[in-house]
């Protein structure tokens, strides 16, 4: 009987070790989640005008502007690049009897649902809603010089639409100056900033939203990258590539003189590209695209903050970069990760890394966040042969 009592008290004693080392070990719960993955136009088109949801090589997806009052999401799905495409055509990569059909992919985020394409803008890159006059400015950088446009798109238009269709009206094209990119808006003064790095001479169109006319180019004489406006200064921040001869800086213009004052960023900030701003603790944050780094600078005293000789590390080649500023998370999207960032304290220049998060095996430089909600878009170029737009919920108690 003794011999027993000592089974089962050994027992005992390994049962009740199990159930402390399972309260003491942390439960593994991802920061980001996966909500649905909600299959996606793609760029080959058939001769009867439907868009197959095929993968391509070499395709790509590029800026994302969401419009909370509709809760629509535009995408812009610009494909292989001018280089890339000609590859593709001498090897014969693109099937028998399609073509490539660039478009923006309009997304209901409040039904998860596709409402179609607009299928009229061509090769655009940069994208923005300007809510307070229902329009959405998309800026397109042709494979031609002749190509480069920006489209005028009515907001109101947007409907449900099959694929040889727009879903949501074109009602002007304007000239750029040069090569557009990034594209931003001001609500306040009701204007469009069009970054346009062209041949790399580099400068900021502007344009009145209420006319739809260019009224002010700005020349930067340097290649230029991601624009924001800062409803709080009510300025607009851009984004200077530097050459061989200059740092990356950023240009802060005033919107009502256009007047130009410029602040150099960390000197190991190598190529800074992508830009976001934090307005309520008045932080900017720039992806350095040659270093694969993230640095930030103050908006009040426009000088570099934190520990500038070692900047946050990034995925391989950093563009656009978003924030969530409900639970204070900087998301830095690249070839290969969603950088992840607790910036909760950026305004004494801290920025603590949380992780890098791989949710597709392609290139995921384009991200859109939801604030309300806290979910993350990110279109993903090949899952299962298609594209497919992942829909991704942030967990603040997310620990991996």
């Amino acid at each position: 009987m003794w011999l027993l009592g000592i089974v089962c008290f050994g027992s005992l004693l390994i049962i009740i070790a199990g159930i402390a080392f399972r309260f003491a070990t942390p439960t593994t719960i991802p920061r980001l989640q996966l909500v649905q993955g909600v299959p996606l136009p793609g760029v080959l088109e058939t001769a009867k005008g439907q868009l197959l949801d095929e993968s391509l090589q070499s395709d790509r997806f590029d800026f994302q502007a969401y419009d909370p009052a509709t809760g629509l999401l535009f995408i812009a799905h610009p494909g292989p690049s001018a280089r890339k495409l000609q590859i593709l055509q001498s090897i014969h990569a693109i099937p028998s009897g399609t073509h490539i059909q660039t478009s923006i992919a309009v997304f209901d985020t409040r039904h998860n649902r596709v409402v179609g394409s607009i299928v009229s803008a061509q090769f655009v890159h940069g994208i923005t809603i300007a809510a307070n006059v229902h329009k959405v400015y998309a800026a397109a950088a042709g494979l031609t010089p002749a190509g480069d446009k920006i489209y005028v798109i009515d907001e109101n238009t947007c409907k449900p639409s099959p694929s040889d269709q727009d879903a949501c009206r074109v009602i002007k094209t304007i000239t750029p100056t040069e090569t557009p990119d990034s594209i931003g808006y001001d609500p306040d003064h009701k204007e469009v900033f069009v970054s346009e790095p062209g041949s790399g001479s580099g400068d900021e169109q502007v344009i009145n939203a209420l006319t739809d006319r260019p009224i002010r180019t700005i020349k930067f004489g340097t290649d230029v990258g991601h624009t924001r406006y800062d409803p709080v200064s009510h300025r607009i921040f851009v984004v200077l590539v530097p050459d061989a001869t200059t740092k990356s800086e950023i240009a802060v213009i005033d919107p009502l003189t256009f007047n130009v004052r410029r602040l150099t960023l960390s000197p190991t900030c190598d190529g800074a590209h992508g830009l976001i701003l934090d307005s309520q603790q008045q932080v900017g944050f720039a992806a350095c695209v040659n270093n694969n780094k993230v640095a930030m600078f103050s908006m009040r005293t426009l000088r570099p903050i934190g520990d500038i000789q070692h900047l946050q590390s990034t995925g391989v080649t950093p563009d656009v970069v978003e924030i969530d500023t409900g639970v204070h998370i900087l998301y830095v999207a690249s070839k290969t990760a969603i950088s992840i960032y607790d910036e909760s304290q950026a305004s004494r220049g801290i920025l603590r890394k949380l992780g890098d998060e791989v949710v597709d095996s392609g290139d995921m430089h384009s991200i859109a966040v939801n604030e309300a909600t806290h979910t993350l878009y990110v279109p993903a170029l090949n899952l299962g042969g298609r594209p497919v737009l992942l829909i991704e919920h942030f967990d603040p108690k997310g620990n991996t």
